[in-house]
């Protein structure tokens, strides 16, 4: 593995000491789950006012329940309809449950967990590829792209898992529709991959029937807006209406890293890091929320900056609230050289609260980890010093204004655990 310090960022260390992560935040409470790392976790809110885990290891799917005071109400299995990887969206009768393997998997599971439908493709599609998926909560209906040998194509389901509308393609140009997206009044966006590197956006009506193209679109996010959507290239935002016209765009902050581009309730959230260096040298970066208006306004910005070695920022991640706040979530990490020459990490996952005008009204530290870069020559070794949380998955709101966060644990080098909090 190779030494994430170069010879120069070690001798800055001596000159420049970073800070070590601070007090952790007391929890309200926590529940531990003994996962060894499981590969897929996510925290959603159930109908019943209660937080789901859903979990995914080893081929076995299980949801616990957990209700605000911190208690498994509930617990649940899958078998074989279990899915890899595991995506889950909530609809307003349960849940919307799909994977982008092949054949084409899709589960409805009721507000119970328990399996409602479940939708493999249609006849003859054994070998097709889900590429994207979008799904409705308002009406609970679910649309994927997919690519086989006849070509690509869009299919949308209806709340009982049959197949209401399809769009297909055969232009030889086309790679798959990578991203689907549906504003307020149900019009789709089909983003269309190409050779070229691009993509055109095919404008469907909530029936798929094609109603305009957009062509040769550089972008790397896109996002629904309420008539229309928006999308991320280059430190630029540009936003098109409902019928691909372009409606307004504008530069942001450069050398912006971004890692998190989400739209709620028609504000655009982005979030991303600021960083110097190459992989052989060390970064030196800030933290960076801004948020505008559907018509390009911006209304706030936050950022956090560092003066110390920082060589990682991840696990950006940005969870809008009910009040209109949002909260902030990034996993950063920090060296100090030590007299051995070893390099002391700390790493502490940070969640920032915001309130709707953008003033910082909390920030909640999870308990730091600590492991040293052990010195050598010719070798690149760590050393497990502190048990800490690392990893944050997820955070959802439950009552009164109380937050609950998804993170791993250290126990040792080799073993982890998966954690519930509240704050």
């Amino acid at each position: 593995m190779k030494s994430l310090f170069s010879p120069l960022s070690l001798l800055l260390c001596t000159l420049v000491l970073a800070s070590c992560g601070g007090k952790s935040t007391p929890s309200l409470w926590e529940q531990q789950f003994e996962d060894e790392s499981a590969r897929i976790q996510k925290l959603v809110r159930t109908h019943e006012g209660t937080t789901a885990r859903f979990n995914y290891q080893y081929g076995v799917a299980s949801v616990a329940v957990v209700n605000d005071a911190g208690d498994i109400v509930n617990t649940y299995q899958f078998g074989e309809e279990s899915l890899n990887p595991l995506n889950l969206d909530t609809v307003t009768d349960g849940y919307l449950w799909y994977a982008t393997t092949t054949p084409i998997n899709v589960i409805k599971l009721n507000s119970s967990f328990a399996v409602e439908w479940q939708y493999r493709g249609e006849p003859g599609e054994e070998s097709a590829k889900a590429k994207a998926f979008d799904s409705d909560a308002a009406s609970s209906t679910m649309m994927y792209s997919a690519t086989d040998a006849g070509g690509n194509f869009i299919s949308k389901l209806n709340a009982s898992g049959e197949e209401i509308s399809r769009f297909s393609s055969t232009a030889p140009e086309i790679i798959g529709f990578s991203n689907l997206l549906h504003d307020s009044e149900g019009i789709i966006y089909a983003f269309a991959e190409t050779a070229a590197k691009t993509a055109d956006v095919y404008i469907f009506n909530a029936s798929l029937q094609l109603q305009s193209i957009i062509p040769a679109l550089n972008y790397t996010h896109a996002q629904p807006l309420q008539h229309g959507f928006v999308i991320f290239y280059d430190d630029e935002l540009q936003a098109y209406d409902n019928i691909g016209q372009l409606a307004w765009q504008r530069s942001i902050e450069t050398n912006l890293n971004i890692k998190k581009f989400v739209v709620a309730d028609d504000i655009i959230y982005i979030a991303g890091d600021h960083f110097f260096g190459d992989d052989d040298s060390f970064i030196i970066g800030d933290t960076l929320l801004e948020t505008y208006s559907a018509e390009g306004n911006l209304l706030w910005s936050y950022k956090h900056t560092r003066t110390g070695l920082r060589y990682d920022i991840k696990s950006i991640n940005i969870h809008p609230l009910s009040n209109g706040g949002v909260v902030l979530s990034s996993e950063q990490k920090s060296g100090v050289l030590r007299a051995n020459l070893d390099v002391r990490i700390t790493g502490t996952i940070k969640h920032r609260v915001f309130s709707e005008a953008g003033a910082l009204i909390r920030t909640i530290s999870e308990p730091s980890y600590q492991y040293d870069d052990v010195f050598c020559i010719l070798c690149y070794d760590q050393k497990f010093v502190t048990r800490g949380n690392i990893r944050p998955k997820n955070v959802v709101e439950i009552s009164n204004g109380q937050l609950v966060t998804l993170s791993e644990s250290y126990e040792s080098d080799n073993s982890a655990v998966s954690i519930m909090s509240a704050y």
